[in-house]
């Protein structure tokens, strides 16, 4: 009954990992939904708040600063960083084509890289957890098999992953229903224009979007560094994952990006699980290889080729 175990263990791990995913992609539907550009320094938040923790945590000065300190100091000062990064895509450049805008992207994204390669090195670097103590492991067999053990170990850390996506949904949901800057947001993803017309600064509130893509990058970036680790280059890959997961839920699709997020982390997670060990180190692959398959299929997402096959039967 082993396999029972690691298969369950593959399972919260790969939620956990999926969580980090899901927000990523939610920071990519919010500036889409607002400028229809594809932010790809979204991945460099998450290093940003990943990094920042390390080094407030960590540093050569003796500072120490503790948790509670450092993680809203690293999603401030990410936040910062989205907020000029808005400024430069929508005030000098607001005619710009959406092309030039995605160029302008990349290279913030490498110019980022390369401030916290000179910064903090090219090795990864240890982030402390948010709660050092792990629960103890559970019996899950002794509620579903008669007794049967079927221990499955879950890290703090992960559930502290798990609940910051949860927290972020419903923060987001009640942001973008009940206050005036959430439907403000909304009305310009629908019509920018119309938006304009009826007295809306639209260049404001994109800025503002870029502000809250980033500190939600940083918070996940913080969150994730524990189980993970952190280095220079993270946000790379972990850009490239949330960008798979938001084109695989629907590039603009709220729902649609958490699904997915989730989806490619187990799927991720449990796949590199049944591998062979000496495949075990291409399970990044699996994103992508689940994206391509998703483009073949249905170009905009599995919530569009749902959403589809829901009209043929009406």
């Amino acid at each position: 009954m082993g396999w029972i175990s690691n298969t369950l263990q593959s399972l919260i791990s790969g939620i956990a990992v999926g969580s980090t995913y899901a927000i990523v992609a939610l920071g990519f539907t919010i500036i889409f939904s607002s400028t229809e550009v594809v932010n790809f320094a979204q991945g460099e938040f998450v290093m940003i708040g990943a990094m920042i923790s390390y080094w407030l945590t960590y540093d050569d000065f003796g500072l120490r600063w503790p948790l509670y300190v450092v993680v809203p100091i690293a999603v401030a000062v990410s936040a910062v960083v989205g907020l000029l990064l808005g400024w430069v895509l929508m005030r000098p450049r607001k005619d710009a084509s959406p092309i030039s805008l995605i160029i302008i992207t990349v290279g913030a994204s490498v110019l980022l890289q390369g401030i916290a390669g000179n910064q903090w090195g090219k090795d990864a670097v240890p982030v402390p957890p948010f709660t050092a103590v792990d629960p103890p492991p559970l019996d899950l067999g002794a509620i579903f098999h008669n007794g049967s053990l079927f221990p499955v170990s879950v890290q703090s850390q992960q559930l502290w992953v798990m609940g910051l996506m949860v927290l972020l949904v419903i923060g987001l949901t009640l942001f973008f229903n009940k206050t005036m800057v959430g439907k403000a947001l909304r009305a310009v993803a629908v019509n920018k224009h119309g938006a304009r017309l009826v007295g809306i600064n639209v260049s404001r509130l994109v800025m503002g979007a870029f502000a809250l893509s980033a500190a939600m990058g940083a918070l996940a970036g913080a969150a994730i560094a524990p189980i993970s680790t952190g280095n220079y280059a993270m946000g790379a890959m972990m850009g490239l994952k949330g960008f798979a997961a938001a084109i695989v839920g629907g590039l603009g699709n709220f729902t649609g990006s958490i699904v997915a997020g989730v989806l490619l982390g187990v799927l991720e997670t449990c796949g590199a699980g049944f591998l062979p060990p000496e495949f075990a180190q291409y399970k990044d692959a699996f994103a992508f290889i689940i994206l391509l398959l998703v483009l073949f299929i249905s170009p905009n997402g599995i919530f569009a080729l749902w959403r589809r096959k829901k009209a043929v039967r009406a």
